[in-house]
């Protein structure tokens, strides 16, 4: 998974406290209505204190209307920094009905909509806060992350270079663009945005991982390394970055080294299904299949619903040189439910093997050929199509298929 970028929030433009001897013309401010301005004023403070700070001013009876909306904003940033999202959002809400052209709370209430998942709401409100501030480059950055997730990759990348129109040296934006193009397979260029991130700032560790993938997906398995290297070096608890260079070794023939990646990334995540089925797989190439089910197994106990551990499972104990481990019937169940989760030709494929494992050579043969027919429409290569062909001809013939290492 890509690390996208997202902007912080704009704080309310009024500055309360520099305003604050406006509210009562003649008069001392009192020490308590002081410190509250400055806690809900305060961008660093712990939320609850903003909360508070600003929840008192707001009920004190003391802010002149004009000031509220800051108040409001203030304290619907400390919801959001919370979690809070339907608080902050309420807030945001709350300072729009006393000054609706208030584009920052716009803006702010646009990133609380996109924390929350609904993405068109964000994509209004961000929308409206340009046509009042059009030079709000955050905004632009934001949109564009709620394009990407709603799969709109060309208007995410619109909205991240018009960003960068307005400030060429923001790396977020230039991380962002990257992956928008690293989405729609334009690895080449996706490479080109996170390098020039990284010129700007050299230990972004996402831009690094997010390098890392593209290359990756490209094959240059021993840059994608580096670049994960690089990235865990700067966050030694990265996880992700472990697992990813563990993918990148597997795709060497490196299982070794692998495997201990995919071991130092359960180390930092006990319950990270996916390098416990990746790490079953570098077993297998090992020829250490005991070992391989037991990730499997692991795996399946964390995710019931792991087609790829489903699949895995499956294809070990339909294939295996080692007749201790097959279990044609076993290997059926496992291959037909990972087929019910995610029907494609590699899990045909699989499902096939089982079938002739189990004797049920007229069962291979009929999956074996929907596996070359979704195999020939879905893009595989002619190498991927004729190794599936030539397993058909060994069903066909009424013997197994067994797997070398």
């Amino acid at each position: 998974m890509s690390r996208t970028r997202g902007l912080s929030a704009v704080a309310a433009v009024t500055m309360l406290a520099a305003c604050a001897a406006g509210l009562m013309p003649g008069t001392a401010i009192a020490d308590e209505y002081d410190t509250n301005v400055q806690w809900c004023r305060n961008t660093a403070a712990d939320p609850d204190l903003r909360i508070g700070g600003c929840t008192w001013l707001l009920q004190s009876g003391r802010l002149a209307q004009k000031f509220i909306p800051s108040a409001l904003i203030d304290r619907g940033n400390a919801w959001y920094r919370k979690g809070a999202y339907d608080r902050a959002i309420e807030d945001y809400t709350a300072a729009l009905r006393i000054k609706p052209d208030d584009a920052d709370a716009l803006y702010n209430r646009g990133n609380a909509w996109g924390a929350k998942g609904e993405y068109d709401r964000s994509i209004e409100d961000y929308t409206a806060a340009l046509r009042l501030k059009p030079y709000l480059h955050k905004a632009l950055n934001n949109r564009g992350i709620a394009w990407k997730a709603k799969g709109e990759y060309d208007r995410a990348i619109e909205d991240y270079t018009a960003a960068l129109r307005l400030k060429p040296d923001k790396h977020e934006a230039l991380n962002n663009r990257g992956i928008a193009w690293d989405d729609k397979g334009e690895y080449d260029r996706a490479i080109e945005d996170f390098t020039a991130a990284l010129r700007i700032k050299p230990d972004d560790a996402d831009a690094l991982f997010n390098r890392g993938n593209a290359w990756n997906r490209k094959g240059e398995y021993d840059r994608a390394i580096e670049d994960f290297t690089a990235a865990q070096r700067l966050k030694p608890d990265d996880a992700e970055a472990l697992f990813n260079r563990g993918n990148a070794w597997n795709a060497k023939g490196e299982y070794n080294r692998a495997i201990e990646d995919f071991t130092a990334a359960l180390r930092i995540k006990h319950d990270n299904h996916k390098a416990l089925t990746n790490r079953g797989n570098a077993w297998i190439r090992k020829g250490e299949y005991n070992r391989a089910i037991e990730d499997f197994t692991a795996a399946l106990r964390l995710e019931p619903d792991d087609a790829h551990a489903l699949n895995s499972l499956a294809w070990l104990m339909a294939t295996a040189l080692d007749g201790r481990v097959r279990d044609g019937s076993r290997a059926v169940r496992l291959a037909e439910r990972a087929i019910s989760l995610r029907d494609e030709a590699a899990k045909r494929d699989t499902l096939a093997a089982a079938y002739a494992e189990a004797g049920r050579y007229a069962d291979a043969v009929s999956a074996q050929e929907r596996a070359v027919s979704m195999a020939r429409t879905d893009g595989s290569s002619g190498d991927r199509i004729a190794i599936f062909e030539d397993r058909l001809r060994l069903y066909r013939a009424g013997r197994p298929y067994r797997e070398k290492r």
